[in-house]
């Protein structure tokens, strides 16, 4: 966002009339850094970039642990609300892993890749470009509006994340789900299964499940849960689901725009600006939010 914007916005003060009579204008650009970055913390990610970029004093606000920034970010989206504090240099990280954690959400980097897979019936299908309608994904590229789908057997797909072990050790909270829903002319049961593993070998397993409340409207089942105890070293995430009727061919249960945050909250849905997905590109040549724009496991921040 360019500068002159900001110049042009200033707020005028009077004070009480018993008191004095004075006021003054105060440009933006002249708020203390404080303030700015209260004022900063409600804006999206994508645009905090442009801000970042526009001066020395927006960048500083943004940036410098001293004002709090990335914190009151957390804080603000429901990322963390307990009262053990973290360090000022991990509210960032933080922040940038409660995006997605999961690979591959929608197959942008290929169908298959990041994820295990189990073929059930005629296997899984993904559907290219056949998700337009479901909310996560509509203001996304074409390319990326895309959902996978079920035979008539048990169809699953798994992913197991390891690589957020000093998280997960602090008991952050982990919340997964999926947007899920059924053909117009045939029945679908799903399963969505989130796994805690611990250092002895001990699991916590979560699951939606669903048949009776599946439609052929998109719907998002997610859960928030807390590790039960200490010592947790990776999370696994699976997906399955199949049909109830034994029809031939891929007429299962439709997923699409899967997540595993560390937040009490699934990721915000995507916003309708086309130019952000082109100034979020990562070094891999890929953009996101992984919500929002898919398939960079963590999103770039300022």
């Amino acid at each position: 966002m360019p500068s002159k914007f900001f110049n042009q916005i200033g707020i005028r003060c009077t004070l009480p009339k018993q008191l004095c009579e004075a006021s003054f204008t105060m440009k933006i650009t002249e708020f203390p850094l404080d303030i700015l970055s209260l004022i900063f913390t409600p804006i999206s990610i994508h645009n905090i970039r442009n801000i970042s970029m526009t001066c020395r004093r927006f960048a500083r606000a943004i940036r410098d642990p001293m004002y709090h920034f990335w914190r009151n970010k957390c804080i603000a989206q429901g990322i963390w609300n307990s009262d053990s504090p973290l360090p000022d240099s991990d509210w960032r990280d933080l922040f940038r892993r409660s995006m997605n954690l999961l690979q591959n959400p929608l197959g942008g980097r290929g169908d298959w890749e990041g994820w295990r897979y189990e073929q059930g019936g005629d296997g899984w299908l993904m559907e290219n470009r056949n998700a337009f309608d479901c909310p996560a994904l509509q203001h996304l590229p074409s390319q990326l509006r895309n959902c996978y789908v079920t035979s008539f057997g048990w169809c699953t797909r798994t992913q197991t994340l390891t690589s957020h072990r000093d998280y997960l050790s602090r008991g952050l909270p982990i919340t997964f789900g999926a947007w899920v829903k059924r053909r117009w002319d045939c029945g679908s049961t799903f399963k969505i299964t989130l796994t805690l593993h611990f250092e002895r070998g001990e699991e916590q397993r979560h699951t939606l499940e669903g048949t009776e409340e599946l439609t052929p409207e998109w719907q998002l089942f997610h859960a928030t849960v807390w590790a039960e105890r200490p010592g947790c070293v990776s999370i696994e995430y699976s997906e399955r689901g199949k049909d109830t009727k034994f029809w031939a061919g891929h007429y299962g249960a439709k997923f699409a725009g899967s997540f595993v945050t560390l937040a009490t909250r699934p990721p915000p849905l995507p916003e309708p600006t086309e130019s952000e997905f082109i100034q979020l590109v990562g070094p891999d040549g890929i953009t996101y939010p992984t919500v929002r724009v898919p398939e960079a496991e963590l999103p770039a921040c300022p």
